[in-house]
């Protein structure tokens, strides 16, 4: 595949191999690519033909032809060399991977897959991000542990395991900035460049201001040019924004990694190598292997067991076009024009002005995800589905998210709310809006409890009505138990404390708050699992209990509500099976009754609605109907 240019180390025997490229016209029309994007990839596929070629291996290349697919040119090549096996390493894309299976099939070929050396992580150790609350920080820190990086024994070096804090310096007006060298390209990749200025001459951006080298050997001179003159500073400025450069200290390699003319080992080695020998300050070096080991991994993880529900996803029902000005870059808005200027000349912008720049306007612009996935990737270089994803449904346009998320967008479009604080474990994930105050929250720390009140404390002085959404089920390590020897004491705790124990100190702390209400209505999300009455099934220990302590939370508390509101509204409520991360691996056999987060907010808010003080202690499906304790 066009992103797989791996060194020739990686490949079979070149006894034993023909290797076949294809530059597929349907697969460069997928999007209305950036030429320069086309230009980069076309040259350097035919560079590393010609370096298999000088490797010993027999190499079938067909050039662009718009009647002469990837899948029709394995298929015949299979047929007419009586091939035993087609051999491929495995896709980071899932769409590609079912492009090669399907090829196979066609072909009447067994398909090999093999090890891809894209990425540093194998797919078991992706397992712990298959759960409903996947964090970065602790994948990372279980990367560095596995990886043995930066750590001095079991501990991080320098004592900290991020340096982020002392990453968000602006760039000194004094201080000169490194400038990229430009490559210069060989006749076979201009050739490439001048095929796509002509064929896809309606496409944005012009080929032939390529200014990235297409080849390994120059691909490996970028790399030791960034730790040399760039990986000091990288950290320290890596959120800076300048009119003064485009690229700033980063190291603008991701190109490379993400169709294989560099690996990350070769990269992180690189850096490791140079730091030692050189006095770089930890924060650049761990910001840099942060990127490479932590991010980038946790972006695959995401997209290899989220990408689904991201792809769907759209909680704040953003459905504006982008306009003209958008692809002209002439909004207005100087950081925004600055920033899409960029992205016309390099088909690049550093992560700041992707996201913080663009995915943030277009989010405040309430473009749709769609439209805004189309946009991003067109027209980047190292834009690939395993990375656009998770990167812009996940973290630019925080479209993916779960019944608390949906309650939340809800809540904003009722005119009757002029003031909705939303809690999250991360706060810049929630959209701007005037109505909105976003509060960290972590209810497994009690410090973040305690200053997430005290920053509700300090916006409001009244709460009318109270939805607490948490809920914890399964993560990668721990999964719902299914007979008394799966229980483990600490899964407990855990589900205890997020499920029960802290939804019910938020109330606590907030009850000042509430009772200046005039009819103050608090709803919790239990889990019909949490019914003692309506347990037939047994298993699910952990959270069957949790549930069912915070059913007898809820029905205590309303009690003493009424003395002190004689109005005041508690209930518990099963939302019923909503689609969400929590409760995906567990849907199979319930397809015809589960219900998109969407829906599920839109009957909840209903009943917050409409629920009196006559129910408060009850224990109430979303429609309204009674469950039993």
């Amino acid at each position: 595949m066009g992103n797989q240019l791996y060194d020739p180390q990686w490949l079979p025997d070149a006894e034993q191999t023909t290797v076949l490229m294809v530059e597929d016209r349907r697969l460069c029309t997928r999007h209305r690519y950036h030429q320069q994007k086309l230009g980069f990839l076309l040259g350097a596929m035919r560079e590393h033909a010609q370096g298999l070629r000088n490797a010993g291996y027999k190499v079938v290349y067909q050039e662009l032809d718009a009647n002469k697919t990837l899948c029709q040119q394995t298929v015949a090549l299979a047929t007419q060399l009586d091939v035993a096996e087609i051999v491929a390493f495995t896709p980071a894309n899932a769409g590609q991977r079912r492009y090669l299976q399907i090829t196979a099939q066609k072909a009447a070929r067994p398909l090999r897959l093999l090890d891809d050396p894209m990425f540093l992580t194998s797919p078991e150790d992706l397992e712990c991000l298959a759960s409903d609350n996947p964090r970065m920080a602790h994948f990372y820190q279980a990367q560095r542990k596995r990886l043995d990086l930066l750590m001095a024994d079991d501990r991080p070096l320098g004592g900290k395991w991020s340096y982020d804090g002392d990453n968000r310096k602006a760039v000194p007006s004094h201080i000169d900035l490194p400038e990229l060298s430009r490559a210069r390209h060989s006749d076979l990749t201009c050739e490439a460049l001048r095929s796509v200025r002509q064929i896809f001459a309606d496409h944005p951006g012009d080929a032939e201001n390529l200014w990235i080298p297409t080849t390994r050997e120059g691909a490996k001179a970028q790399l030791g040019e960034f730790v040399a003159e760039r990986l000091v500073g990288f950290g320290t400025y890596e959120d800076a924004i300048s009119r003064r450069s485009a690229t700033l200290f980063h190291s603008v390699l991701s190109p490379y990694l993400n169709i294989g003319l560099l690996t990350p080992q070769e990269v992180i080695s690189a850096v490791m190598d140079y730091a030692m020998c050189h006095d770089v300050p930890i924060n650049d070096v761990e910001g840099f292997v942060r990127q490479i080991i932590g991010w980038r991994e946790f972006m695959r993880g995401i997209y290899v067991h989220h990408r689904k529900g991201m792809r769907s996803g759209n909680i704040w029902n953003a459905q504006r076009r982008m306009g003209r000005s958008w692809s002209n870059a002439a909004t207005g808005i100087p950081p925004l024009d600055g920033a899409l200027k960029n992205a016309q000349r390099y088909a690049w912008n550093h992560h700041t002005e992707r996201l913080m720049v663009i995915a943030n306007m277009m989010n405040l612009c309430e473009i749709r995800p769609a439209d805004a996935y189309e946009f991003f990737s067109s027209n980047y270089l190292d834009a690939y589905d395993w990375v656009m994803v998770p990167n812009l449904f996940g973290m630019g346009l925080t479209s993916d998210g779960g019944i608390g998320a949906a309650i939340c967008q809800v809540a904003l479009a009722d005119e009757k709310v002029t003031r909705l604080l939303a809690t999250s474990r991360n706060p810049d994930s929630l959209p701007r809006h005037n109505k909105l105050l976003p509060v960290a929250l972590d209810l497994c720390d009690a410090q973040s409890i305690a200053s997430a009140v005290e920053a509700i404390r300090a916006d409001v002085s009244q709460i009318d009505r109270l939805i607490v959404a948490s809920g914890f089920l399964h993560d990668g390590e721990r999964a719902p138990e299914k007979a008394l020897r799966d229980l483990d004491g600490a899964t407990m705790q855990t589900v205890l404390q997020i499920n029960a124990v802290a939804p019910m100190l938020v109330f606590a702390a907030l009850e000042p708050l509430l009772k200046k209400s005039s009819e103050p209505k608090i709803l919790f999300l239990s889990a019909q699992v949490g019914s003692i009455g309506d347990n037939r099934l047994g298993g699910w220990y952990s959270y069957r209990m949790a549930k069912a302590a915070l059913n007898q939370g809820v029905k205590t508390a309303a009690v003493e509500a009424a003395r002190w509101r004689n109005n005041a509204t508690l209930i518990a409520v099963h939302p019923g099976t909503t689609l969400t991360a929590l409760s995906e691996p567990f849907l199979a056999r319930r397809q015809g009754q589960v219900q998109t987060p969407e829906s599920c907010a839109a009957l909840i808010w209903q009943l917050a609605e409409q629920v009196e003080a006559g129910s408060s202690g009850s224990f109430l499906r979303a429609d309204g109907t009674n469950l039993p304790w």
